[in-house]
């Protein structure tokens, strides 16, 4: 996977992420971990995981989520995403400075079917609290599937309790899924 399309695939990660129990779909504690197989064969894993470390930023604590991703054939480099705060209401909010310094919803607290917002990347909306995807490391059930909309082209993620993301389609094609 060059950059580019590791940066599309990311912006679609973020931007579905959006309607789910925040603690519940998708852990934001310090060292919480999440490692992706990719669909090609000759693309290299990918391994997101939240810092030890608090952030401060126009005065909110957040937690930095960070991508490690193969630069060449040295090693890893360590990419900043996005700063993680969880709100009030359960709502978790998100901000990446790649991009922006303005604070968006990442995901609200409670997830219901039909609901849609405007994340990152185009229109996002949760379209099942029941799905399911078989993927390389087994059958993941009972997730929640975003769908997000972007340049014409539909993507799908898929959350599972205390997991967070365990996969996501393009269309219908397995784009990554969690290794356990």
């Amino acid at each position: 996977m060059n950059q580019k399309t590791a940066l599309v695939v990311l912006l679609f990660w973020l931007s579905t992420v959006g309607n789910l129990m925040c603690q519940d779909y998708f852990p934001i504690d310090p060292g919480t971990e999440w490692t992706y197989g990719n669909a090609h064969p000759s693309t290299p894993n990918m391994t997101m995981y939240i810092g030890q470390e608090p952030v401060d930023w126009n005065g909110e604590s957040y937690r930095q989520m960070r991508t490690l991703t193969v630069g060449d054939s040295a090693g890893q480099e360590s990419v900043p995403s996005v700063l993680l705060r969880k709100g009030k209401k359960g709502n978790l909010y998100g901000i990446n400075l790649a991009i922006s310094d303005e604070e968006f919803l990442f995901f609200p607290g409670k997830p219901e079917v039909g609901f849609s917002w405007t994340g990152l990347s185009g229109l996002s909306r949760i379209t099942s609290t029941k799905g399911s995807i078989e993927t390389p490391e087994g059958t993941f059930e009972n997730c929640i599937v975003v769908e997000s909309i972007s340049g014409g082209s539909k993507a799908y993620a898929y959350y599972q309790e205390n997991k967070g993301m365990v996969a996501m389609t393009l269309e219908d094609k397995l784009l990554m899924y969690l290794i356990e």
